[in-house]
């Protein structure tokens, strides 16, 4: 009966185990590698360890510790990769498992502990069946599964309580009143069990009611003044809100991303913590921040851009230098930055009023939650952004990052990099049940952990470069669709241009290690306007790799950033892109940075994710994030200055170049563009977010016994009870006719137990636990040579020699003898011993 329960509970843990797989629409995390060798390899073999080889069984107290240290070692050397936190999950799980198992079937105490993760199991059941409940979507992904996964946990559950029983309170002696005590003990587990489950889980369960909300589809963000209220607090360092004119990083001077993080959007850069300060060999100058500001470049250009920014203004749209193309058509500055406004204050009030009718088109829109659909309805409608996620984060911008591509191909382009070049790349789709951390350590100076909190409509992660701690991902129907939220802690590069003007060229070793990221495989045509277009650049021999990507960036300030442009990236496209049409989006400006940075020997690859940006958040997108706030507990412990809205129309490309010393930094190929017109600004598209209201309770309904629900369970519970009983029969005929064959004290077992079984089958009286084999051969006439000589070779301990193997021959050859008189013939004699399950009593 041990051995029952064993395997009872045995079964139980890896039906727990597998319900993910089960119901992989209900489970928003899956097993990575180490979990699966957790949680069934190590786990059960542990189990089995503890069981098969305990000292009742081996009679040796350290063949069981010593076969489980072999197998966690085994694990460990093969599957851990030396990382720590995969070295503690493998032995932790291993001790609990082994020691538990052992503690179980040690004795009377064991049963106590048996019954407390009884409880522990039926916890992690009812949670992984609420996950079903989530949405009608889940429901239906799901199908029968819950239905069936529901059927054999009541099933499992029911079997292992009836054999934990039987184990506890077993007698040596039946009787009646035994019998009629389990059948009551039955009675008390079963029903109430079943009576829960149908009271529990009426028909409606498996039936997803949609949210009802009173909001208006369309709330006016002015009418609940909703916006007033978001920017009055909306901006960092008392700076007043900006709507943006379409570019990533907007009009102002600084045009890098790590340089607004390192400041968090102001002028002030100094105040930030830095980590992971290394000597500037390099660098190439060895000359310090400070002597590197006067530098050519350094923040000295910083005062020659603005200058040219002044001249451009009074000279007017046509005869604006390349560097101030933003300019063009009398835009002036935004609030916040109106210094120079001075000479072109009659145009920048032409172009306020064209603002001024597009804020007037675009609208704040609610959708009920309930219709919320992320792939069909949001990828399918016109003139609108709708909302993805919200980033919160003490920096910004944040390049949330969702899949690197760096394999050039030479007709369709830059192609997903390999995992074995870029182990992020898995990351995004990765699901994790643990947390997560970075096992390269980073020299890369000038980085610094910031924590970002993401929650998402979609369960696919975006990570800001480079992640360090990932947690796992967390599914909450309460707020759906923003269903999943995860805490990541990247470090985010606090360098600005004042540092990269001291990187020195790359030397010989550091292009073999990034050969990867230098490949240029072009057709000789393409090559070719590559080239000439690089030509163009006037780059100089001895530039070093900042000049040559701000020579590339500043390149562009004669292209139009203009949304609406096909998928496009192959080579030829982005050759035409710079040299023909100069019109695209984000992906030819990071397609076009990407192979214009190899063809001038600088690593780099292209990002794709999304971009959370002051300058990309309007008056609609704070609107949304004033409302959202308010109903979402998760975001109401960030300020509203720290949250942004992320929609369909921030997702984003940008080039990512490798620079010694630094590692890989973003940067915003758009950043010298020409600001889109309103009409090409996806920004300026109706903002639409989901209606969230918390959950009311709901009269319930009249509730309906479900007859036929409790009809097919019982069917279902009684053709898996005796497929199981039938199973476990038969096992246990083969497993002794496996051991049969010698004398020693399993083997002769063997030949008894085989016996017995086949009696019982043909329908023999059992034979009573107090009757020894030689009594109860007593009774039958058949079985007395073969009781004889059992009794001999189990209890004599001297013999002459060659006696005992004579015996055992003999034995053996009476055994047979025996089971063929009592083997009863006809045919339903067979029938009876092929269906019958009385071989069970022993």
């Amino acid at each position: 009966m041990h051995a029952i329960l064993f395997f009872t509970r045995l079964c139980l843990y890896l039906l727990m185990a597998c319900v993910p797989y089960m119901l992989p629409a209900a489970i928003a995390v899956q097993y990575d590698k180490t979990a699966k060798v957790t949680w069934f390899f190590l786990v059960p073999v542990m189990m089995l360890i503890a069981w098969f080889l305990s000292y009742r069984r081996t009679r040796r107290f350290w063949v069981a510790p010593l076969t489980a240290f072999g197998v966690l070692f085994f694990v460990i050397l093969f599957f851990s990769e030396f990382a720590l936190h995969n070295v503690l999950q493998f032995t932790f799980a291993s001790v609990l498992s082994y020691v538990w198992t052992w503690l179980v079937f040690s004795g009377s105490r064991g049963r106590n502990l048996a019954v407390l993760e009884l409880f522990i199991f039926a916890f992690v059941y009812f949670t992984i069946l609420n996950f079903t409940r989530s949405s009608e979507e889940v429901v239906n992904a799901s199908g029968q599964w819950i239905h069936f996964v529901l059927f054999l946990t009541v099933l499992s559950f029911l079997i292992h309580s009836i054999v934990l029983y039987l184990v506890a309170f077993a007698r040596d002696k039946a009787s009646s009143g035994k019998r009629r005590r389990e059948l009551i003990v039955f009675a008390l587990i079963a029903v109430p069990l079943f009576l829960i489950v149908s009271f529990a889980l009426p028909a409606s369960f498996f039936k997803h009611d949609p949210l009802e909300t009173e909001l208006d589809d369309e709330p006016p963000p002015r009418g609940q003044q909703l916006d007033e209220n978001a920017e009055g607090q909306g901006q960092r360092g008392g700076q007043p809100p900006q709507e943006g004119n379409g570019l990533p990083l907007g009009d102002g001077e600084k045009k890098y991303p790590s340089d607004r993080q390192k400041g968090g959007g102001s002028e002030d850069q100094g105040d930030v913590p830095e980590q992971g300060q290394r000597p500037d060999e390099h660098r190439g100058g060895g000359q310090s921040g400070k002597e590197g500001q006067d530098r050519e470049g350094g923040q000295g250009n910083k005062q020659n851009d603005s200058g040219n920014q002044k001249q451009n203004q009074n000279q007017g749209g046509e005869g604006q230098k390349p560097g101030d193309q933003e300019g063009q058509g009398g835009q002036g500055k935004e609030s916040g930055q109106g210094k120079e406004q001075g000479n072109d204050q009659k145009q920048d009030q032409g172009q306020s009023g064209d603002q001024s009718k597009d804020k007037d088109k675009q609208r704040l829109e609610g959708i009920p939650a309930d219709q919320w659909n992320n792939r069909q309805q949001m990828a399918g409608a016109e003139g609108k952004q709708f909302a993805v996620m919200v980033i919160a984060s003490p920096v910004q911008p944040v390049y949330a990052a969702r899949e690197y591509l760096g394999k050039l191909d030479p007709e369709k382009g830059l192609l997903p990099t390999p995992v074995e070049y870029e182990p992020l790349n898995e990351l995004a789709r990765r699901k994790l049940l643990e947390t997560w951390r970075d096992q390269i350590s980073s020299l890369d100076d000038k980085r610094s952990p910031v924590s970002n909190f993401f929650l998402s409509t979609e369960s696919e992660r975006a990570l800001a470069y480079r992640p360090y701690e990932l947690q796992p991902t967390i599914l909450n129907a309460d707020y759906e669709p923003f269903s999943y939220s995860w805490n990541v802690v990247s470090r985010f590069s606090l360098s600005a241009p004042a540092d990269w003007q001291l990187v020195r060229p790359l030397s010989e070793r550091e292009k073999e290690r990034q050969s990867y990221w230098l490949e240029l495989n072009l057709e000789p045509a393409v090559r070719s306007r590559l080239e000439k277009y690089n030509h163009g650049l006037q780059l100089k021999k001895d530039d070093k790799p900042f000049a040559i990507i701000e020579k590339i960036l500043k390149g562009y300030q004669k292209h139009q950033y203009k949304m609406g442009f096909s998928e496009d990236s192959s080579p030829s496209h982005m050759t035409s892109f710079l040299l023909d049409t100069k019109e695209g989006d984000c992906t030819e400006f990071a397609n076009s940075t990407v192979l214009l940075a190899r063809l001038n020997g600088l690593p780099a690859r292209l990002v794709h994710g999304y971009l959370a940006s002051t300058d990309l958040q309007t008056r609609y997108h704070r609107g949304g994030l004033k409302h959202l706030q308010k109903e979402i507990e998760a975001l109401q412990k960030f300020k509203l200055e720290e949250l942004y809205l992320v929609t369909t129309s921030h997702r984003h490309a940008w080039p990512q170049i490798w620079l010694p010393g630094f590692g890989w930094i973003d940067f915003e190929s758009t950043a010298y563009a020409i600001k889109p017109q309103a009409e090409f600004n996806p920004n300026k598209m109706d903002v639409v977010i989901p209606m969230i209201k918390k959950k009311t309770e709901k009269k319930k309904d009249a509730w309906q016994f479900p007859w036929r629900t409790a009809l097919r369970m019982i069917l279902a519970a009684l053709f898996l009870i005796l497929f199981a009983l039938y199973t476990f029969s038969w096992s246990r005929h083969l497993y002794f006719h496996l051991r049969k064959g010698t004398s020693s004290k399993q083997g002769l077992r063997a030949y008894l137990m085989l016996l017995l079984m086949q009696m019982a089958r043909d329908g023999y009286a059992v034979k009573g636990p107090h009757l020894t084999p030689l009594e109860y051969a007593v009774q039958h006439e058949s079985l007395r040579q073969f009781g004889k000589l059992y009794a001999e070779l189990r209890f004599r301990e001297i013999y002459a020699a060659g006696e005992r193997q004579e015996r055992a021959a003999q034995f053996h050859r009476s055994w047979q003898d025996t089971r063929r008189q009592v083997k009863k013939a006809g045919f339903w004699s067979l029938v009876r011993r092929n269906l019958s399950l009385r071989s069970l009593y022993y």
